[in-house]
């Protein structure tokens, strides 16, 4: 299983500043196997499985774990996907 780690910057907008947040993402990937349509002898193939996010661990700078809102982790774990893939 893939483990990838990226750093993540989050930009934050206040009413009269905006500041940009680090976050370090990691995260453990399930293998990726591609869909296939037909084998070679002609029998079906199998759809497409894995390349999702098992594990997500996003830690603020000061350390501590941090639970993102639902549209932040929407983002980090396509970010993940697309880091330990490259999709």
């Amino acid at each position: 299983m893939p483990n990838v780690n990226f750093t993540y910057e989050l930009e934050e907008q206040g009413p009269m500043q905006e500041d940009t947040i680090l976050l370090d993402v990691s995260a453990d990937v399930s293998p990726f196997v591609p869909m296939l349509q037909y084998l070679s002898n002609g029998d079906p193939g199998y759809p497409a499985e894995g390349g999702e996010v098992e594990d997500l661990t996003v830690t603020l700078p000061d350390g501590k774990s941090f639970t993102p809102p639902y549209g932040l982790y929407t983002l980090l774990v396509e970010k993940a996907i697309e880091e330990a893939y490259g999709c």
